[in-house]
């Protein structure tokens, strides 16, 4: 439901009653500013987090990933390592000992990471994507297929201009997201500091993917 120009209405519907919550853009910007300036090192800002998305407008465009694509995942060989089996590049099954933030999974979450593109999922496996500058000796990466067998639907958020001039489709794809918002400028910028907390270099300390992580499992 929509009331006016700048505010928005979310219904969360219970067997009963029905709560209803308004939110607008303004308190959004308080809530962008306040994360913008949380310790993500402090134990209860993920907590903190997930509260202020509940006040928070997240403009965003609904996709769809068509059955017939492929998914690449990559994973370093360390040491020398060779992968034979599928599940070896796979998601994580030992989700218990995940003890760290990642750009999606919050600790004892596993996640399968991918990507359209073998080239991109490479790029941010490889240890110059995570912080080092140059390669101390060559980097041995194994990359896997997957073929998706029924159409998926995303949620998509994206702004960054560098991640659009990479892959030309998304600025269509930021274009609809933002169509479907009332007030262009505001979703504009709530969608640069999201893509932006999804697109961060965290230089080893994964606390840093709290927002990021908060969003994924807050949709």
């Amino acid at each position: 439901k929509i009331t006016v120009s700048k505010r928005h209405k979310r219904v969360v519907c219970n067997p009963i009653p029905t709560m209803e919550i308004t939110l607008d853009y303004e308190q959004t910007f308080i809530n962008i500013e306040i994360m913008s300036k949380m310790d993500l090192n402090e134990r209860e800002s993920y907590n903190m987090i997930q509260l202020l998305l509940d006040k928070t407008i997240i403009p965003f465009n609904i996709l769809t990933l068509k059955k017939g694509m492929y998914l690449f995942r990559a994973r370093r060989n360390m040491k020398n390592e060779h992968f034979t089996k599928t599940k070896q590049i796979s998601y994580r099954k030992d989700s218990c000992k995940i003890k760290d933030f990642g750009r999606t999974n919050k600790p004892g979450q596993a996640i399968f990471y991918s990507s359209h593109k073998s080239e991109t999922s490479i790029f941010e496996t490889s240890s110059l994507f995570n912080g080092d500058k140059i390669l101390q000796d060559i980097e041995l990466i194994t990359v896997g297929k997957w073929y998706v067998n029924k159409d998926i639907p995303l949620f998509g958020i994206i702004s960054d201009k560098d991640a659009m001039s990479i892959e030309p489709n998304l600025s269509s794809l930021h274009t609809k997201s933002l169509t479907h918002s009332l007030s262009h400028d505001l979703a504009q910028e709530t969608l640069k500091f999201f893509s932006k907390e999804f697109s961060k270099n965290v230089k080893g300390n994964t606390n840093l993917y709290k927002i990021s992580c908060a969003y994924f499992n807050y949709t």
